[in-house]
C-alpha cells in the first residue's frame, strides 16, 4: 500500500508540475520548472542534474583497508533547489557509500523539515541494512518528504538539511550534511525572513574534531548555473572553509575541479586551488566556462584539511559536486579588449588606453579668430569657418 501511495503522489506532482510550473526564487536563469516531457520556454528550465554531498575520510587503519579514501554521498538526482515551496513534496535522494568498511547509522538519519524517508528496498519507514563495502560501491535509493509546516517561515528562505552518519570499522565516524535551498511564500503578505539560502556540503570527523566542520558551499544570493544549457562564462564565490578549526592544524586546501570522477579514477582537471588555515573569509572566486565544450558535466568544490598524526594520516574533505550543462554551440567570447579614449581598464590588467593611438591634437582658440596648433597658428573668418594660416611661432 505504501509503495503505490508514494507511486501515485511522485504521479500526481509530475502531472502539477508539468501543468502549471514550479516558481523558482531570485535565480538568474529561469523563473520556472516545468516537467521534462514539455519544451521549455522563456524563463523555464527542467529540474536541475544531479548533485552530491560528499564527505571523504582518510584514517591509518582505514588506509590499510581499502586504497581509495572512503567517503559517503548524499546525492539529489534531480533537486528542484531555490523552488517556491509552501507544502510539503517528495524528493528521490540516493545515498552512497564508497569503499567503506562501515555502515550508515539508520537511526541517526536525521535533519530539519523532514515529514518522513520511504526506502525503495523496504517501501517503508524502516531502512535497510546500510552496510557498506571496502572493495565497491553501495547505493540505497530513498524518497524524502519535506514539509515547510514544520518550522519553515511564512515568507523567506528555508533550507532542509539532510545528515548521514557514516560508522567505520576502525571506530571513526563522519557527519555528511547536505543543505538544499527553498523558499516559502505561505503568507505572501508576511515579513520576509531574515534566512539566506544555502547550497552547501558539510563534512565533520569523530571521535577527535580537530578540524571542526569542513564546509563547501553557495552561500545568500549567488546562483550556480546549474538550471539549465549555459553558453557564456559564469563567475561567482564558493565559500570553502573549516568551521571551529584549531590552531594545530596544518593549511587546509581549497580545490576547483572539473569533470572530477574518483569512482572512474579520474581526478579531474583542476581549475582554482588556494592553501589557506580555515579558509579564505572572502571566499574564491570560481568559473563555469562552456569552452570545455558541449554536454553535461561536473564541477567539484573541495575543502580538504589534513592532520598528521605519529600514528599516520588523518584527512577530511568536503565536496560539493554539481552536474551543470553546456549548450551546444556554446562557446567562450573573445577575451575584453581595450577601448581607446574612454578612460575605462577596459581588459582589467590595471591599465588605461595601453597600445592606443594617441589622439590628434585640435586647434585651440587663443583669442576671438586667433588659433594655435603646436608652433603654427592661424585666423578664421566665424561667419564661414575658413581660415588662413599665419605662419609659425616660436
Amino acid at each position: 500500500m505504501t509503495k503505490r501511495y508514494l507511486a501515485l503522489a511522485l504521479v500526481l506532482l509530475g502531472w502539477a508540475l508539468q501543468a502549471s510550473g514550479q516558481p523558482i526564487h531570485g535565480h538568474w536563469q529561469c523563473q520556472e520548472y516545468v516537467a521534462d516531457s514539455v519544451t521549455p520556454g522563456p524563463g523555464q528550465c527542467h529540474l536541475p542534474l544531479k548533485q552530491s554531498a560528499q564527505c571523504h575520510w582518510i584514517t591509518p587503519a582505514l588506509s590499510a583497508l581499502s586504497e581509495m579514501p572512503s567517503h559517503t554521498h548524499i546525492e539529489y538526482p534531480r533537486p528542484n533547489f531555490w523552488a517556491v515551496v509552501n507544502s510539503a513534496f517528495t524528493q528521490a535522494v540516493d545515498f552512497v557509500l564508497y569503499h567503506v568498511s562501515g555502515f550508515i547509522d539508520a537511526s541517526r538519519i536525521e535533519g530539519d523539515y523532514i515529514r518522513r524517508i520511504i526506502w525503495d528496498d523496504t517501501g517503508t519507514t524502516t531502512p535497510p541494512p546500510l552496510v557498506g563495502d571496502p572493495n565497491s560501491v553501495v547505493t540505497y535509493h530513498a524518497h524524502i518528504t519535506y514539509d515547510p509546516e514544520l518550522g519553515a517561515p511564512a515568507k523567506g528562505w528555508w533550507n532542509p538539511r539532510l545528515v548521514a552518519i557514516t560508522r567505520f570499522a576502525d571506530s571513526t565516524s563522519t557527519k555528511d550534511e547536505f543543505f538544499y535551498p527553498l523558499y516559502s511564500t505561505r503568507d505572501p503578505n508576511a515579513p520576509e525572513s531574515d534566512n539566506r539560502p544555502f547550497l552547501s556540503a558539510r563534512c565533520t570527523g569523530f571521535p577527535v574534531n580537530v578540524w571542526g566542520t569542513n564546509t563547501s558551499e553557495f552561500r545568500g544570493e549567488v546562483y550556480p548555473p546549474i538550471l539549465g544549457p549555459i553558453t557564456s562564462p559564469w563567475t561567482g564565490t564558493v565559500l570553502p572553509y573549516g568551521y571551529g578549526a584549531q590552531e594545530v592544524l596544518p593549511l587546509g586546501m581549497f580545490q576547483q575541479l572539473s569533470d572530477l570522477n574518483l569512482h572512474a579514477g579520474i581526478p579531474g582537471t583542476l581549475l582554482a586551488s588556494e592553501q589557506s588555515f580555515g579558509g579564505n573569509p572572502n571566499g574564491n572566486e570560481i568559473t563555469f566556462s562552456p569552452a570545455i565544450g558541449p554536454g553535461v558535466h561536473t564541477m567539484a568544490f573541495t575543502w580538504d584539511q589534513p592532520h598528521p598524526t605519529a600514528a599516520g594520516l588523518e584527512e577530511a574533505t568536503s565536496l560539493l559536486v554539481m552536474q551543470y550543462t553546456v549548450a551546444d554551440g556554446g562557446s567562450t567570447p573573445p577575451p575584453p579588449v581595450e577601448v581607446c579614449g574612454n578612460a575605462v581598464d577596459d581588459d582589467g590588467d590595471g591599465l588605461i588606453d595601453e597600445g592606443c593611438v594617441p589622439p590628434p591634437v585640435d586647434w585651440q582658440i587663443v583669442t576671438g579668430v586667433l588659433q594655435r596648433l603646436n608652433d603654427q597658428i592661424r585666423v578664421c573668418d566665424v561667419s564661414d569657418g575658413k581660415c588662413l594660416i599665419l605662419g609659425t611661432v616660436n
